[in-house]
């Protein structure tokens, strides 16, 4: 009897240590599969672009880098009004191709402080109206960034 209780006992052992080596594989394969993705430029794009996609544009809506948002905006999507270097207000005016339920964030990249409003336009577009609150040294361009809230 004591063979046989033996026997049930080096199997549940043997056992034990098949699936405890099984789980050390399968933990070293997903962290080298992790590894490897990323460092993978592309796929680190990919999801950076997916999760917060935003770009930066200046005071005469050049484009200056795409995070991903522009697959949201229409090609002639963004319009830039009353903008002058007298820093009186303006508005930024976003035309998208799909509906945001959630304005997208703006916000100033530079030495100058807006109180940035923004309002529904018509059809998918919001419009930013801005006001100046504060200069803080010699501004040579105007950059902002526009991060899409999802």
């Amino acid at each position: 009897m004591d063979m046989e209780i033996l026997k049930y006992v080096n199997w549940a052992i043997g056992l034990t240590a098949l699936f405890i080596g099984l789980y050390v594989y399968m933990q070293k394969q997903i962290n080298a599969m992790g590894d490897k993705l990323l460092s993978n430029d592309r796929f680190i794009k990919a999801v950076a672009s997916n999760v917060r996609p935003y770009f930066i544009f200046n005071e005469n809506g050049a484009h200056i880098f795409d995070g991903g948002a522009l697959q949201y905006i229409y090609k002639d999507g963004l319009i830039i009004e009353g903008f002058n270097q007298a820093f009186k207000p303006f508005q930024i005016s976003v035309r998208f191709n799909c509906y945001l339920s959630i304005a997208p964030h703006l916000e100033s990249l530079d030495c100058a402080l807006y109180r940035i409003t923004p309002e529904r336009g018509e059809g998918n577009s919001w419009i930013y109206k801005m006001e100046n609150e504060m200069i803080s040294g010699q501004i040579v361009s105007h950059r902002f960034r526009l991060e899409i809230l999802k």
